[in-house]
């Protein structure tokens, strides 16, 4: 166990909580909320979410090449393509 207890708190970063696993050498980080801890964060956790994230931009990016990117997606900086469980197959237009 490191002493003192190394934390992160849910405004942390993914980043931030990979930089500090790495450079304290640590496999766990509590995440913490008023003084108490709330829950456990694993590097499984983070290389899990990363490659997630991963996977959903290569498939935007093979959809667009292939012409198969929608238009409100490239519009809307909020939408991922998780938010329908992928790009849709077929291409609208506008009308």
């Amino acid at each position: 166990m490191s002493s003192p207890v190394v934390s992160v708190t849910w405004q942390d970063t993914v980043d931030n909580c990979m930089t500090i696993m790495t450079n304290n050498r640590i496999r766990h980080l509590p995440v913490m909320e008023n003084g108490k801890i709330v829950g456990m964060i694993s590097i499984g956790d983070l290389v899990k979410w990363i490659i997630s994230e991963q996977e959903g931009t290569i498939q935007q990016l093979e959809s667009y090449i292939a012409g198969k990117y929608l238009l409100k997606h490239v519009f809307d900086p909020q939408w991922t393509s998780r938010d329908t469980g992928g790009l849709d197959s077929k291409r609208r237009t506008a009308g």
